[in-house]
């Protein structure tokens, strides 16, 4: 009797297990490592089509492309083609495992830290094996597919690339270039002249108001000259009248005598004009570096580099380590004989936009069509890319139809 209960007990336990083990694998069915599918001996989880659902959406934003609609049909679809996509890694993978194309493991590590380092990111040991999980996948499939492509695909001839850069010549044009130094000096826009105006004008105005002894008979005159001046001349007529209110500044005892809205009145006319004398038009600007590039005449690039410095202007250092930068026609707006400048000269001053620039043309190069050498790394690549393309979509197939691929969950279980 003893011996039954007991052996009725140990049963009870074990359904009892048993249906925990349901309850509990149930529960879990939808976690992140939850399997959806066997391909021969590996397995694809949630979490591998959830990677590659937030890696395909990155590349879409940074392309610019539409993201799919944020409904449970298009999430299906967008989830199962992630799925697909990994399915046909993992039968490119297992190939290449058999025939021996695998990265170095530790390689890829060193590769996956020092990266991370360099980008201030310090990984955990589950996004280190993620990370790298991903880039062997990759440098496996690139050694197989440059194995099938050497061992399968016909080789593109010379004679074959070379007419392929006769037919496409048009695209190697590359426009003329020069490098350069320059001394670029803004002059005063259309706005800021016309802010200048009204500052002069409000003065005058409020010179005019005026009826102390000393203010008015100034604003008196002046305005006599304003009314005569044309519309050309009246500008003119503004700065002098603000300019000699600015001088009474200049005396202390003045300044004393005058009433404190007078007093108001003229230290305002001296911020005017000191805003004025920064400001310069583009005739002021064009005569300051025409008398720079006159100075500087057959002196060469030290020179002309010292004369930067002293108006602080910085100096741009190239690619290169050296000073200078190169530019194409389009880099300046208007007409300008930079190109027309022999290397070592400076090219008349001109405007652009509303800078003026004086350029010490260091190189300059004619424009030109690229040689064959240069290109025919571009030519090939373009043979061989839809060629690889091809290979692999022939290289899944056939994996797909010798494979055992068996789903465990619908991808529309899971996501629900």
């Amino acid at each position: 009797m003893p011996n039954m209960l007991s052996r009725l007990a140990v049963g009870v336990l074990l359904l009892c297990l048993f249906l925990a083990s349901q309850i509990c694998g149930h529960a879990a069915e939808f976690t992140a490592d939850q399997a959806l599918r066997y391909i021969n001996d590996d397995v694809l989880t949630f979490n591998d089509v959830r990677q590659r659902n937030q890696m395909r959406l990155a590349e879409y934003r940074h392309k610019g492309l539409v993201e799919p609609d944020n409904t449970e049909a298009a999430l299906i679809a967008f989830s199962q083609e992630s799925l697909e996509q990994l399915t046909d890694e993992a039968l490119l993978v297992s190939k290449a495992k058999e025939l021996k194309l695998t990265p170095d493991h530790d390689r890829v590590t060193l590769q996956i830290l020092s990266q991370a380092k360099s980008m201030g990111i310090a990984l955990t040991l589950r996004q280190q094996a993620e990370e790298r999980k991903r880039e062997e996948r990759r440098q496996s499939i690139d050694m197989l597919m440059t194995y099938f492509y050497d061992n399968r695909a016909p080789l593109v001839t010379p004679e074959v690339l070379f007419a392929e850069y006769q037919r496409r010549q048009q695209e190697f044009a590359r426009p003329a270039r020069a490098r350069v130094l320059q001394i670029v000096l803004r002059a005063v826009s259309d706005d800021e002249r016309a802010g200048l105006k009204k500052q002069r004008l409000s003065i005058f105005q409020r010179a005019q108001a005026s009826t102390d002894a000393t203010i008015a008979p100034l604003a008196a005159t002046h305005m006599q000259r304003y009314m005569a001046a044309s519309a050309a001349e009246q500008d003119g007529v503004l700065a002098t009248a603000v300019a000699e209110l600015a001088a009474f500044a200049e005396h202390a005892e003045v300044i004393a005598a005058l009433p404190a809205p007078e007093a108001k009145l003229v230290a305002d006319a001296a911020a005017v004009v000191k805003l004025a004398t920064s400001i310069r038009d583009q005739a002021a600007v064009v005569a300051d570096l025409d008398a720079l590039r006159q100075q500087l005449a057959g002196q060469g690039e030290p020179a002309f580099m010292i004369a930067m410095r002293l108006r602080g202007i910085e100096l741009v250092i190239g690619a290169d380590g050296k000073p200078g930068v190169w530019i194409e026609p389009d880099y300046y707006s208007g007409e300008n004989q930079v190109f027309a400048t022999p290397a070592g000269g400076m090219a008349p001053v001109f405007a652009a936009k509303q800078s003026v620039c004086l350029v010490f043309v260091q190189a300059n190069e004619p424009a030109r069509v690229q040689s064959f050498a240069e290109v025919s790394g571009v030519l090939e690549g373009g043979f061989r890319r839809p060629r690889l393309d091809l290979i692999r979509q022939e290289a899944v197939g056939i994996l797909r139809q010798r494979a055992s691929i068996r789903d465990l969950l619908p991808l529309k279980r899971v996501l629900e």
